[in-house]
This record gives structure tokens, C-alpha cells and sequence, in this order.
């Protein structure tokens, strides 16, 4: 069961506001949220909130608008009294993205919590919005739901349920676009195959998708790039809370991206960029190199386009209402078929043959291939255009269970066929398409070990995965020596990047 409650909050207004909700037949919670000028600034939940909430979930929400604040409880479906887990989800007012802290067991989450304050505490969860005041609202709200935590004596053990903890949890993009439809019908499929609970958590920064993980909150992430940034220490992952992470390829489907126009603006071409308004993607470096890879596709660079700060998941409508002219994004998501609706569109196409462009393109970013996709908004029937085609992998950290990992790409493996149309893109996830040789991170021993028993694992695999699974151990090494150093944290990024070209580290 679960109860929906709403207030109008008129921007500016400041008061605590208290919601009343019934969990369960016999359970009443409480919870209060306090506001200052149409920004949360703490909230707490009552033990028996959670406890009787058993495996549901709490959900805040305040939308772009700021009028009203949406409070969401929901019973998930085969909830039990000794498998806590709850969500809050907080968007602040720009609208920069969704922030999520999810807790699993009382116990373990009490630190995990701290872990994710920890992770976030530069490159943020919750961002300048509020006002210079993050890091006092962080603390207070780790102390809150610490403590709360602890009163509820809820401390349930991990639940396996047929080799996959019941529930396993998955960070990934927001719930428009094409990365989360996807791995929703995957996660069906294998959720009804093995009987465990799969859940998804999103957020539209780099971030916010691998903060859950390193807290262990989330135990797996259908990620962009920040699986190599993080395993590398590189962009906002070059922080004194960070620095290079231990991460595996769980499995690597294949996926069409691309830069998407209006069509009256005639942008058929990378070259035909210059001087235009560019989305610079809020806290997501991954977007923001390709569309950089794309420019310089063409021989262009930042310095010939007009950026625009506008989130991921705002994309669609800043380029109908002409905030920015290209927007970039997987090319099925559910967002883009919805503008297509309402704005004539097109694909910016880049030519496979280009030797010089494709050179700078690699230059940039070697995990990118140049291949056709159709079927997408603004195609006619039966026509492609060349983008960028590379994996947005499902990843994990090295220390998850080997025997978990398989049994995980197993399930979706053979049940590929009950997924394999559920979405434009879920044919890419076929067993036999998907990337079978490691790039920029290693494979995780459960996924080699599948590879093997399928027969696609050979020797010049393994010796890629044995040189990344090496170079991993020597970033880890030399971040641990570079901090001794005690550097400024605003130089950790060029100092660090300096620092990985003395130690020889610079490439792969």
C-alpha cells in the first residue's frame, strides 16, 4: 500500500511542515521537513517510519517550480518487516539533480550514510543552491539519520536469494532517458528469473550515480564515463575524498549516442557548431567530453561554441525553447520521442570515413566507436546516421562477490530473449554483442568466469585485463603517496594529473 500526500509551499515561505502517515494498518509515522525559501534544509524521519515502513520507501521531491512540496510513501511489493530499506529523494531547485541516500540495513547504513557525506563533501550531492550552508546541513542530516537509525533497532542480515542479495541495488541516469528503460527491463528479467528484488536509484550527475556505490549503498551502477574517471581519480573524482576507485566491468552492452538539432537550424555537421549555444552539462564530464569529441571531430573546440549550464535531464526542453541548440543523449530515450512530438528534429551525422577527425575524436576519448544507429526520433523509416556507439556498463566494485557477479550475468544472459525487445536498444545487450575485451577498466572475475565457461574470453582479453587490473593497483599506490604531499584541495586535479605523468601513468 502506500499514501500520497502534497502541500503548497509558496516560494520564500519558511516553516516546518509535519505529514502523518499511515504505513500500515496499524503503524502511524511521522515525519518533519523544514523549509527556508522553497529549499529543504533538513528533514527527520521517526523510528517508527521505518520499521513499519518494512522494505518501502520515503520519498521528497521538490519541483523546479517551487510551489509545492510532494511527500511519497510507498510500500514496495513483498515487503517485509526484517528487510529495511527507504529512499529520500531531494531536488533542488535548479533542478540540478536527483539526490539519493538509501539504507539497507540499520547497522550497516549508519556508516554507509557517513561514507556518502564523506564522497560528496566536494563535488556535491547537494549543490551551491544552498547557499554556503552544505556542509552544515550535510552533518546535521548524518547525525539525524544516524540516530534514527540506531533507535529503530531495525538491523536485518543481507538476504541471499538464489545467489543475488535480496534487494540489489542500481544507480543509473534519471528515468527519461533510454540508459534507465533499458536496464528497468533488464532488472525485470532477472528479478523474475532469480526471485530477488531489484531496485533502481537515479541521478543526473556523475556523482550522484557513484556515491551510492562507494557507500555500498548501491552495489551495482549502469554508469557513463565516471566508471573510468573514478576508477582513474580524474575530474571531480580528483578530491581528498576520492582519488582513483577500484572498479570492474560487470557487463558492457552497446549503446548509440548522439548530438540532436532542430531541424529548421540546418546542423548536419560538426562543423556546423561553431558559434552555437552548447549544453555544458551540470557535474556530468562524461556528456560534456564527447560533446567536446564531437567538436573536435571537426577541428573545433570549446573556444568556438557558446556554452549552456542546463542539467542532463533538462536537455529536451532547453532545445525547444532555444536555451542551447544541440543536446546530447542516448538516442532512444523516452524523452526525445516526447520532443520529437512537438519540434522537428534531426541527427548530427559524422562521416566514418574521416581519418583526421576520427584520429582527433580518439585523441580525446579511445572508447568511442563510430557506427550507425536507426529508428530514432527524427529518422524516416529504414534510414541511420553515424554517432557514437560505446558501452555504458554496468560496473561494480572489485570487492563485490565473484559468485554474485556471475549468477547476476548469468540471469541476463539467458534471459536475454524475455528482454530482448523491450526497448530500441535492449538488442545490444545480446550475449553474444556485447564488449568481450576490456578498454579503460578491468572485468570483474565473476563476468571473466562467465566469459570463459560462453567461450568468449581469450588470451589477448586476459592480458588487457591483466595490464588494467596492474595499472589500477599503481594509481590506487601513487594517490596514497600524493596525499602525503598534503595538496591544496582547489589543486588536487592538475597537481594530481602532473603527478600521474611524472609517475609515467598519464595513458592506459
Amino acid at each position: 500500500m502506500y499514501a500520497f500526500f502534497s502541500s503548497d509551499i509558496p516560494p520564500g515561505f519558511q516553516k516546518n511542515a509535519w505529514f502523518i502517515a499511515i504505513s500500515t494498518p496499524i503503524t502511524v509515522s511521522v515525519m518533519t521537513v523544514a523549509f527556508q525559501n522553497g529549499v529543504i534544509r533538513t528533514f527527520i524521519v521517526v523510528p517508527q517510519l521505518i520499521c513499519g515502513l518494512g522494505a518501502g520507501s520515503v520519498v521528497v521531491s521538490l519541483p523546479r517550480r517551487r510551489h509545492r512540496l510532494h511527500f511519497f510513501l510507498e510500500s514496495c511489493g513483498r515487503a517485509r518487516t526484517d528487510s529495511v530499506s527507504y529512499c529520500i529523494y531531494y531536488l533542488n531547485y535548479n533542478n540540478l539533480g536527483l539526490y539519493i541516500l538509501q539504507y539497507t540495513s540499520a547497522v550497516r547504513s549508519c556508516l554507509n550514510f557517513w561514507d556518502l557525506v564523506r564522497a560528496t563533501e566536494n563535488a556535491t550531492l547537494i549543490h551551491d543552491d544552498v547557499e554556503g550552508r552544505t556542509m552544515k546541513f550535510r552533518a546535521l542530516l548524518a547525525i539525524l539519520l544516524t540516530l534514527t537509525l540506531l533507535l529503530s533497532a531495525c538491523t536485518p542480515p543481507t538476504k541471499m536469494v538464489n545467489g543475488i542479495r535480496d534487494p540489489l541495488v542500481f544507480a543509473t541516469y534519471g528515468t527519461g532517458t533510454s540508459t534507465y528503460a533499458d536496464l528497468a527491463a533488464v532488472t525485470d528479467a532477472v528479478s523474475t528469473d532469480t526471485d530477488a528484488r531489484l531496485r533502481i536509484i537515479t541521478s543526473d550527475t556523475a556523482i550522484g550515480r557513484l556515491a551510492p556505490m562507494k557507500a555500498g549503498i548501491a552495489q551495482m551502477g549502469r554508469l557513463g564515463d565516471e566508471y573510468i574517471f573514478g576508477f582513474e581519480g580524474q575530474n571531480e573524482f580528483a578530491s581528498e575524498n576520492w582519488g582513483p576507485q577500484d572498479l570492474r566491468v560487470v557487463w558492457a552492452p552497446l549503446s548509440p549516442h548522439s548530438l540532436l538539432t532542430r531541424k529548421s537550424d540546418g546542423i548536419k555537421t560538426p562543423a556546423d557548431l561553431k558559434g552555437k549555444k552548447i549544453p555544458n552539462v551540470t557535474a556530468n564530464p562524461s556528456v560534456n567530453g564527447k560533446i567536446e569529441a564531437y567538436l573536435a571531430y571537426a577541428g573545433l573546440t570549446l573556444d568556438d561554441v557558446e556554452l549552456v549550464d542546463v542539467s542532463y535531464s533538462e536537455q529536451p526542453e532547453a532545445l525547444e525553447s532555444g536555451r542551447i541548440d544541440t543536446l546530447y543523449q542516448q538516442v532512444y530515450g523516452s524523452s526525445l520521442f516526447e520532443l520529437e512530438s512537438k519540434l522537428d528534429v534531426s541527427w548530427i551525422e559524422l562521416d566514418p570515413k574521416g581519418k583526421e577527425g576520427i584520429e582527433r575524436v580518439h585523441e580525446l576519448a579511445p572508447q568511442l566507436n563510430i557506427l550507425p544507429f536507426e529508428d530514432a526520433p527524427g529518422q524516416r523509416e529504414g534510414a541511420s546516421t553515424h554517432g557514437f556507439v560505446y558501452t555504458l556498463p554496468i560496473a561494480t566494485y572489485a570487492n563485490a562477490s565473484e559468485d554474485e557477479v556471475h549468477r547476476l550475468v548469468s540471469s541476463m544472459a539467458s534471459t536475454f530473449p524475455k528482454f530482448e525487445s523491450s526497448t530500441l536498444n535492449t538488442p545490444r545487450w545480446n550475449p553474444g554483442d556485447v564488449e568481450t575485451i576490456p578498454r579503460v577498466i578491468p572485468f570483474h572475475p565473476g563476468t571473466v568466469a562467465f566469459l570463459k565457461e560462453s567461450g568468449q574470453w581469450t588470451d589477448e582479453a586476459q592480458k588487457r585485463n591483466d595490464k588494467l587490473i596492474e595499472r589500477g593497483e599503481q594509481l590506487r599506490a601513487e594517490w596514497q603517496k600524493f596525499k602525503e604531499t598534503k595538496p591544496d584541495k582547489d589543486d588536487i586535479p592538475k597537481k594530481w594529473s602532473e603527478w600521474k605523468i611524472a609517475a609515467d601513468l598519464e595513458k592506459a
